[in-house]
C-alpha cells in the first residue's frame, strides 16, 4: 500500500488545481454577470430615452418629455404597475419620472389610494410608515401633486377631489417629540391632515400634522400651515394666517 505521507503531495496538487479552476470559473461568471447588468441598464435607459424629445439651438441641447401623453399611451401598464404599490388605483393616472411610492400596499392599514385622474409629477415622494391601521394617503379624483412634493402618510393624509398641490410642498402627519435627552429616540406623535375639495396649495408650502383645510381654500406660496384653515379663505405667511 502507498503510505499517506507519499500521497500528500498528490492531494495538495489536486486541491490547488481545483481551487485554481474554481477561481477561474468564478471570475468568468462575475465578468458575464457584469456584462449582462450593463446591457440591461443600457436597455432600460434606452427605453426611457425613447420618450424623451429634444431639440438643439446652437450649442444648447434641450430635452423634454410629456407625462400627460405617456399616460394616454401607457395607461394600462401604468395602472398595472401602480397596483403593486397602492391599495386602490383609479383610471387615467399620470406618473412622472422618479416618483417614489413607499408603504402604500398593505392589508393592515389604509395604505395608498389613488382616485381617477390623479397626477403625480416628477420627483414626488409619497411615504407611509405603518404606525396603526389608519396610516395612509388618500387622493381624490383629479388631484394634482406638483414636482418635488413630499407627503408623509404615517398619521393619515386625505386630499379632496380636484385639489392642486404646487411644487416642493411638504405635508406631514407626524412630528418628533421634544424634551428628551436624545431626539432620535424620543419617538413621534401622529395626527391626520385633511385637505378639502378644490383647494389650491401654492409652491413651497409646509403643512404640519393635525391641520384641516376647508374646501376651496387657497394657501399662498411659502406658507407654513400650523392651524386649521376655513373653507373659501386665503392663508399666507409664516406661520400662515387667514386674510380677511
Amino acid at each position: 500500500m502507498v503510505g499517506r505521507r507519499a500521497l500528500e503531495p498528490v492531494r495538495k496538487a489536486f486541491s490547488e488545481e481545483v481551487h485554481r479552476q474554481l477561481k477561474s470559473l468564478k471570475d468568468e461568471l462575475s465578468t458575464e454577470i457584469e456584462k449582462a447588468r450593463i446591457s440591461l441598464s443600457s436597455d432600460i435607459e434606452s427605453e426611457l430615452n425613447k420618450n424623451i424629445k429634444s431639440f438643439v439651438i446652437g450649442a444648447l441641447r434641450i430635452e423634454y418629455d410629456d407625462p400627460l401623453q405617456e399616460s394616454l399611451t401607457f395607461n394600462e401598464q401604468i395602472k398595472s404597475s401602480l397596483s403593486l404599490a397602492a391599495n386602490s388605483v383609479g383610471d387615467n393616472i399620470v406618473v412622472g419620472r422618479r416618483v417614489l411610492l413607499c408603504g402604500g400596499r398593505t392589508d393592515s392599514a389604509v395604505g395608498l389610494r389613488l382616485g381617477d385622474g390623479v397626477r403625480l409629477y416628477e420627483d414626488c415622494r409619497l411615504t407611509i410608515d405603518h404606525v396603526d391601521n389608519k396610516s395612509g394617503i388618500v387622493l381624490g379624483r383629479d388631484v394634482s401633486i406638483g414636482y418635488g412634493t413630499f407627503l408623509d402618510g404615517s398619521g393619515y393624509i386625505e386630499i379632496g377631489d380636484r385639489t392642486i398641490i404646487g411644487q416642493n410642498v411638504v405635508i406631514l402627519s407626524s412630528n418628533h417629540r421634544r424634551g428628551g435627552p436624545d431626539i432620535q429616540s424620543s419617538g413621534k406623535t401622529h395626527e391626520p391632515v385633511k385637505i378639502g375639495r378644490s383647494v389650491w396649495i401654492g409652491a413651497n408650502v409646509t403643512i404640519l400634522a393635525g391641520v384641516v383645510i376647508g374646501d376651496r381654500a387657497t394657501i399662498g406660496a411659502g406658507a407654513v400651515v400650523t392651524h386649521d384653515v376655513p373653507c373659501d379663505s386665503l392663508a399666507v405667511g409664516v406661520p400662515a394666517r387667514v386674510r380677511d
